[in-house]
């Protein structure tokens, strides 16, 4: 069966002209056997590789387990930790002591919000009641405050609209008020939060304020709306997710029309487009996006394909070749892999289901091209098979044959590139 898991080079080729160059390639880890009979809609990975995986399922490998699971790097369910929430978990983030919040719409172990050590006991919140509807999104603040959204309309009895503050000792923070306003719009709320390190928040969703209705905008650190955050973010319906990134950047994403059409867009930090970004756009809902150590942007959604890799500048990365049948719903990354978790079946070519983990490698690349005739040496999994194929459209794939990767590397020869202007190569492990 072949896969296509390791995108390993491309090259565009010009005559009598080295190139050097490391790119990413993507392969399924084979490795991780994870399995989940259900949709995943939210992950974390800890320090020690870990991944917490929350929401709508009640079996992972086969054995029973609701809602919420902790595996362990192999994929394997850690048994120890056996927290069952009896309805979805739809966001989890962890604190310095390497406890998790637990967000949905459960109503045990605690209503709505959970919070977990890292050996599996809940912890005790001083909240007598929890939020009168379920929490969509959540963000920890570096005091330990943790900052909830969501449909939600009061919290522990007391009025919240969407977005709601809780301190390190688990009680409703009254020095905060959310500034929101209620709206009959269905399914109205915060659905994205981010805290910058000024301590003001980044709220996406379908929001109402005293201004009019608002898709992003910014909270000061007591609750009420930033006025130095522009309106002019560009169009968006919906947004699913933000993320504060470099040189006082923010990177928004979710859906951009009422046709569906899902983007991904940075802005300034006061709020403007930034122009010197290419907006991607999608014919499906972007629903998480992850930053990976060149810059680079894994976006991940409803759209074709699941998943989709940007670079840096935010346009499309066109040697990106992994791809699922379903929609993706969560993405973590490390330092060289990504976790994903969704409603899919398949990734590339590999039956995974619900939860899936990417290896992300950097290959050293070496090409020549002499008289016409382009070479090249790529670095690969000693002793795998790899298929080589050209492209000029990235649309319709040649094959160049087959290839055994040695300690030397993968080593192949293209003849028929005298009359392209440009081509690229990929390898794609043999399974």
């Amino acid at each position: 069966m072949k896969s296509p898991t390791a995108l390993s080079t491309l090259a565009t080729v010009v005559a009598l002209t080295i190139l050097q160059q490391n790119s990413f390639s993507t392969e399924v880890d084979p490795t991780f056997s994870a399995q989940v009979n259900g949709t995943v809609y939210a992950l974390h990975v800890d320090a020690s590789g870990n991944v917490y995986a929350g929401g709508q399922f009640n079996s992972v490998n086969g054995s029973p387990r609701n809602n919420l699971a902790r595996l362990n790097p192999s994929g394997a369910v850690d048994a120890s930790f056996a927290i069952q929430p009896d309805a979805a978990v739809l966001t989890i983030s962890a604190d310095n002591s390497g406890s998790i919040y637990a967000g949905g719409a459960f109503n045990a172990p605690s209503r709505h919000l959970a919070k977990i050590s890292s050996g599996g006991q809940v912890l005790p919140l001083a909240l007598q009641s929890s939020t009168s509807s379920r929490i969509d999104c959540l963000a920890l603040s570096s005091d330990g405050s943790v900052v909830i959204g969501g449909p939600f309309r009061s919290l522990a009895g007391t009025p919240a609209i969407h977005v709601a503050k809780i301190s390190s000792a688990g009680q409703v923070d009254s020095a905060f008020e959310s500034s929101l306003l209620s709206s009959a719009a269905f399914e109205a709320g915060a659905d994205a939060l981010a805290i910058q390190s000024d301590g003001k928040i980044l709220v996406g969703g379908y929001l109402n304020t005293a201004d009019g209705q608002r898709s992003l905008l910014r909270l000061n650190a007591d609750g009420s709306v930033d006025a130095t955050f522009s309106t002019e973010v560009g169009s968006i319906l919906y947004t699913k997710v933000s993320v504060s990134a470099a040189d006082n950047k923010i990177l928004v994403a979710g859906v951009r029309s009422s046709g569906g059409e899902g983007f991904v867009r940075r802005l300034n930090g006061d709020g403007t487009v930034d122009l010197f970004f290419h907006e991607s756009t999608f014919n499906g809902s972007v629903e998480a996006i992850a930053l990976l150590s060149d810059g680079s942007i894994i976006a991940a959604g409803s759209f074709s394909g699941g998943l989709a890799k940007l670079n840096p500048d935010g346009s499309l990365d066109m040697a990106w070749n992994i791809t699922t049948d379903g929609p993706v719903r969560a993405v973590a990354a490390t330092e060289n892999q990504i976790i994903i978790g969704g409603a899919f079946t398949k990734v590339g070519n590999r039956a995974q289901r619900g939860i899936a983990r990417i290896n992300l490698q950097n290959r050293d690349v070496v090409a020549t091209s002499l008289n016409g005739k382009f070479q090249a040496r790529i670095t690969g999994e000693p002793g795998k098979t790899y298929e080589i194929e050209a492209t000029e459209d990235f649309q319709s794939w040649t094959s160049l044959g087959i290839a055994i990767a040695t300690e030397a590397g993968i080593q192949f020869a293209d003849p028929n590139t005298r009359a392209c202007g440009h081509r690229f190569f990929r390898a794609r492990l043999i399974e």
